[in-house]
């Protein structure tokens, strides 16, 4: 059967199992009943142009059909049908991929608010060269940390001579970090997501996600951040990850609490697979350019104390076990810290940096 393949949104494409050279995007794969019905031609790569090419402007729907009519005999009634279902599946797809902020839950961050200030920081190096990009824009950058936690990245700019807001929609991390907050007067704290800052338009220098742009719904996390943003201004999202790649130690840890929970999720896996289309994003998304990535892992000497209030920080876990469980994993990462006495844990600071035209 020929395929119809369907750029939603944009334009249709009608072919024979083949895509026309250089065309891209989403696509849904539409599959005709009866070869044979396509009235004098062999393939519907046959068909002139203009039955298989519409406009970007607004529903292709209606626009493609009118086209198709008059070359493709009953077909057409099953290609109207099967389009507009599968138009609405790849919508659905494509809105279920930006509305990330309502996947299934990994837990609350409430919960785990008290363990943040003492998890281990992101990237000095990393954070010096970012800073130092946006100083070429002005000497004094006012920024936004966009789901600041309990403020790591935020203090982190302040005690480096910035000044600007920590942005974080958890009430209970906001306390926390405000606690800290008397040692940094230039971080003035709001409680309010990504999405919606309640931040002056063109106000800032410097946007920056704290390991947490993952949880937005990222179309409107990006119309946000290009109303708050100046013009020049620098929009970043970071990420910081324990290193699962060339840490023996960390591996053996995370292998023994597969062992204990076979059927756990954990919030990292989709976290990953979605930083492998930042820097794309960045360097499509309309207004925003130069996008730059940086990547460092470094070693942090730690304490067993120290590490297990890492571990103790992980919110998705405790959501799907009992307390019980959760404590014998604890006492697992205890007993495994003592038994191999690492002399230090790898980490991995990540970073997309971008300017705004």
């Amino acid at each position: 059967m020929p395929a119809a393949f369907v750029h939603l949104g944009q334009s249709i494409l009608i072919v024979g199992g083949n895509l026309k050279p250089d065309f891209t995007g989403a696509y849904a794969l539409v599959l005709l009943q009866d070869r044979q019905t396509l009235t004098g031609s062999t393939s519907l790569l046959d068909l002139p142009s203009d039955a298989w090419t519409t406009s970007s402007k607004g529903s292709t729907t209606a626009t493609a059909l009118q086209g198709l009519l008059p070359h493709i005999g009953t077909a057409a009634q099953t290609l109207k049908r099967e389009f507009g279902r599968a138009t609405r599946r790849g919508r659905r797809l494509m809105e279920d991929k930006m509305q990330v902020a309502q996947k299934r839950s990994f837990g609350s961050f409430s919960e785990v608010a008290e363990t943040y200030p003492g998890r281990p920081p992101y990237s000095r190096r990393v954070l010096q060269m970012l800073v130092d990009q946006v100083k070429n824009l002005t000497d004094s950058p006012t920024f936004a940390d966009i789901g600041a936690g309990t403020g790591a990245i935020a203090y982190a700019l302040a005690g480096m001579g910035l000044s600007g807001y920590a942005v974080e929609p958890d009430g209970e991390m906001v306390a926390v970090g405000q606690r800290l907050g008397p040692a940094y007067p230039g971080v003035s704290w709001i409680n309010a997501p990504g999405e919606c800052t309640g931040l002056a338009d063109g106000s800032l220098d410097w946007v920056c996600y704290s390991t947490s742009f993952h949880w937005t719904n990222a179309s409107e996390a990006l119309r946000e951040v290009m109303r708050i943003l100046r013009p020049r201004g620098f929009f970043t999202i970071t990420t910081f990850l324990n290193d699962l790649e060339n840490d023996p130690f960390q591996l053996e840890i995370e292998a023994q609490v597969r062992d204990m929970v076979p059927a756990l999720r954990r919030a990292r896996l989709p976290l990953v697979a979605e930083m492998e289309s930042y820097e794309a994003l960045l360097n499509q998304y309309p207004n925003l350019r130069n996008c730059i990535s940086l990547a460092t892992t470094e070693a942090i000497s730690m304490s067993e104390e120290q590490y297990l209030n890492y571990w103790a920080g992980f919110h998705d876990i405790p959501s799907q076990v009992t307390p019980e469980v959760w404590t014998s994993i604890l006492q697992m990462v205890g007993a495994t810290f003592r038994n191999r006495r690492p002399a230090s844990i790898r980490f991995r600071s990540f970073a997309w940096h971008a300017q705004r035209a």
